[in-house]
């Protein structure tokens, strides 16, 4: 598997191409998702994505939530279960 970064601000960010499918298989999307590497293993996706796959609706209750960052920045967060292929 090739190993990809972005940077930010001088600073490396892990990151994965994936194929994103809905659990449903209904609908997949190919897109580069950001490694939360400080979660419990989640991947973070761009909400456009988030959304052509339609997994708003089927987003965990409760799941709305606002993240503050150690800079004091805050990012409101949505979950859902999703599938994700990684290649190798």
């Amino acid at each position: 598997m090739k190993r990809a970064h972005y940077e930010k601000d001088g600073v490396l960010r892990p990151v994965l191409q994936v194929i994103a499918k809905d659990p449903l298989q209904h609908s997949e999307t190919e897109l580069i998702a950001k490694v939360d590497s400080g979660s419990e293993g989640g991947l973070m996706i761009p909400f456009d994505d988030h959304l052509k796959l339609g997994l708003q609706r089927l987003e965990e209750p409760g799941s709305k939530l606002v993240a503050r960052w150690v800079l004091g920045l805050t990012m409101r967060q949505r979950a859902s279960r999703g599938v994700f292929e990684v290649g190798s």
